[in-house]
Formats: structure tokens, C-alpha cells, sequence
């Protein structure tokens, strides 16, 4: 009965993708029924699952620090409702998942380029996710639209948390 079992929710799977760890011990997987209505995006860690939410699939990804301490996960199923999430890899093996405030980014961007202000007269602010990169074990660059416009944040990793703190207009995010 436990294979028949295992089986079905095996069946019932029909796109899957992961994002290894560089030191291959944690997994981000993707999993997708077919059906278009939804995403499961699950964290694996020795074997179990850590943490998992289900969202809309759209663009969606992870990019991991080259020291396997820390991942940003994105999942954008438009270009108004972006949720990124922070893996953390503490001492000891421990791995915490804590959600990333997209609003924090968008406003380190505003400050950044005071011109890509809309206010509700403008109409709405759009935004999106092109690409994650770290470019060190200690900073992360986000390249994204905003409002029409190519920008590229920079942020520090620092203490399990991060600083948005520098953003330039047209260049692309480094390879990490």
C-alpha cells in the first residue's frame, strides 16, 4: 500500500527542476503537476524537507552564494507581486527559510533613481526579477525591470540578513 502510494504522488508530478547547493547539500526543488494551476517550491535538506510554500508559476529561480551559506529564492507570477525568500545554512547544519521584503528592494531602487517613482497618478509600479547573481560569498546583485528601466541592485550579505546599498541604470548583473 505504501508503494501504491508513493507511486501516485510520483505520477502526479509532471515538471521538476532543482537548484543543488555548490557543496550539494541542500536542494531547491520545483515541482509542478501539469495542470498549470501551481508550483510547489520545496527546500531539501538530508533528505527532508525543510520548508515549502505553493505558488502561481511564472518566472521563478535560485541562486546560491559560492560558499552554500545563504540562497535567494524569486517567484514572480506577474510583474507586480514578486516573493523572494532568504535560505539560510547556520552553523551546525541548520537551514531557516525567512521570507525578503520586495518592497525594501523596490524602495532602495527608488532611492536610488528618484525618476522611477510612479505615485498612483503615474499609474502602477512594475517590476520584475530578470536574474539573481551572487558575485562573492558576501554581496548578491538583483537585475531588474523597473518601470521600463534596466537597474541592477547591489546588496551585502551580512548576518544572515541583507543591506540594499548601491544601484546603477542599464549594465547588466555580473556573472556569479
Amino acid at each position: 500500500m505504501k508503494l501504491f502510494i508513493g507511486l501516485l504522488m510520483f505520477a502526479s508530478v509532471a515538471f521538476a527542476k532543482d537548484v543543488i547547493s555548490p557543496d550539494r547539500s541542500v536542494v531547491i526543488r520545483w515541482g509542478d503537476s501539469g495542470d498549470g494551476q501551481d508550483t510547489t517550491i520545496s527546500v531539501l535538506h538530508s533528505g527532508s524537507t525543510m520548508w515549502r510554500t505553493t505558488v502561481f508559476p511564472r518566472w521563478s529561480g535560485a541562486s546560491w552564494a559560492p560558499n552554500s551559506r545563504a540562497c535567494i529564492i524569486w517567484n514572480a507570477p506577474d510583474n507586480a507581486n514578486t516573493d523572494m525568500w532568504l535560505v539560510l545554512r547556520r552553523d551546525g547544519g541548520e537551514v531557516a527559510v525567512v521570507p525578503l521584503d520586495y518592497g525594501e528592494l523596490c524602495g532602495s531602487i527608488e532611492k536610488a533613481f528618484p525618476a522611477l517613482h510612479r505615485d498612483e497618478r503615474d499609474g502602477l509600479t512594475r517590476s520584475g526579477v530578470e536574474r539573481i547573481a551572487w558575485v562573492s560569498n558576501n554581496f548578491v546583485q538583483f537585475q531588474m525591470d523597473y518601470n521600463n528601466a534596466s537597474v541592477v541592485v547591489t546588496s551585502e550579505f551580512s548576518k544572515g540578513t541583507l543591506r540594499h546599498f548601491k544601484g546603477r541604470k542599464g549594465e547588466q548583473a555580473d556573472e556569479g
